[in-house]
């Protein structure tokens, strides 16, 4: 491989690995704090990156497109916590709410398609399109902001962790019904989870969407599925999803220069069933603490 061939793979598994962490934490969120799986996760995206390019289109407002995808990811997640999870959370079946959030993911899904169609849109580069030189590999601004703002979502656990709400989401997540008896609000604590994995997710989203330069409905089960990937790759913690998107996205880069972008997703699925072979629990093992 040529040193040139090295430097642009290397700046492409950078700019993908902060962008599927980036994804991998909004939707590992809901597990790590509430032992919830959210299928529906990567549609609420495609849905706010859809309806963010349209009013970009109609409008040309930048700073609006953005805040109308973070706003519109917020709420479709408060609506599954709601709607579809919330009346079946702290039942017997543990397995319910994630089989709803399957169905919800359908719904948005059709949502998308049946105003705005099937076809891909055109997304605006949010941050632009220059580079960053660091040595003799040329960064996309997306990475950078992935990164900037990984290191925020980063900072911001920690400090929940280490406070009130922190220790009432843990006894939310070991025992729903108990916690809810001790006067913790689970509803309340719920919703405000769904829609912060919604705003990470939603950024996440929208700076996918600029850096390939566009949004579509059929966006949304690849989100899932790369989310869903680097969870599992990171044990279902939120330091290990950030991980498990760097390795993913390194994986997808090398797979792109190897074999072709067509067998991209096929080669970071064949590594997610190694994964699972040789070690189950991920590369970080969800801790049964308070800590991220």
């Amino acid at each position: 491989m040529s040193s040139q061939l090295l430097a642009s793979t290397i700046a492409v598994a950078l700019s993908l690995g902060g962008l599927y962490a980036l994804l991998a934490v909004g939707f590992t969120a809901a597990y790590h704090m509430l032992g919830e799986a959210n299928l529906a996760f990567g549609d609420t995206i495609g849905l706010a990156t859809v309806f963010s390019a349209v009013v970009y289109a109609a409008t040309r407002n930048l700073p609006l497109a953005v805040a109308v995808a973070l706003a519109a990811a917020m709420a479709a997640s408060l609506l599954v916590d709601h709607l579809v999870v919330g009346p079946l959370r702290g039942g017997a079946d543990r397995l319910a709410p994630i089989i709803a959030t399957v169905g919800a993911a359908l719904v948005l899904r059709n949502l998308t398609l049946a105003p705005f169609g099937a076809d891909d849109r055109s997304f605006p580069p949010v941050l632009g399109t220059g580079s960053v030189v660091v040595g003799s590999t040329a960064l996309d601004t997306t990475a950078l902001g992935a990164a900037v703002l990984l290191a925020v979502v980063g900072a911001a656990t920690s400090l929940l962790f280490h406070r009130r709400w922190g220790r009432a989401l843990v006894a939310v997540r070991d025992d729903p019904l108990g916690a809810a008896l001790t006067g913790i609000p689970v509803r309340r604590l719920a919703a405000y989870v769904y829609a912060c994995a919604g705003l990470v997710g939603a950024c996440g989203g929208v700076l996918l969407a600029a850096h390939v330069r566009s949004a579509g409905a059929g966006a949304g089960w690849r989100i899932t599925l790369l989310a869903f990937t680097a969870a599992i790759i990171g044990g279902g913690s939120l330091r290990g999803a950030a991980a498990g998107g760097v390795i993913l996205g390194t994986l997808d880069a090398v797979a792109q220069v190897m074999i072709g972008s067509s067998w991209a997703d096929a080669f970071g699925l064949m590594a997610l069933v190694t994964l699972i072979l040789l070690r189950p629990d991920g590369i970080r093992r969800v801790a049964v603490s308070s800590r991220p």
